[in-house]
């Protein structure tokens, strides 16, 4: 398996997202309640950056919450959208260096 770098664990901030690229997609890592969360940063039912949203606790809002995102399973909680997740691949997390 590859892992890819998007930031160090010590450029996480609580409830912010850090987004870079990963095999030309944009990825947001975001730290929440002490956990981390890898995802794509782009709204399935939009297209547009997600990681830009709020973050409250566990769950990402997108926009003026009109879409509202659970970061533990990675799937849209409120509103209507056609596709629901927003996960990406495991292996791309923040590093220890």
């Amino acid at each position: 398996m590859t892992l890819h770098h998007v930031a160090d664990l010590d450029q996480l901030e609580e409830a912010k997202a850090k987004i870079g690229p990963v095999s030309g997609r944009s990825i947001g890592i975001i730290k929440a309640n002490d956990k981390i969360y890898s995802l794509r940063n782009v709204c399935p039912h939009k297209g547009s950056p997600i990681c830009r949203g709020q973050v409250r606790g566990t769950m990402l809002l997108s926009g003026p919450a009109t879409f509202i995102f659970g970061l533990e399973k990675q799937v849209l909680q409120y509103g209507k959208c056609h596709a629901q997740s927003i996960s990406c691949p495991p292996n791309i997390m923040p590093s220890r260096r």
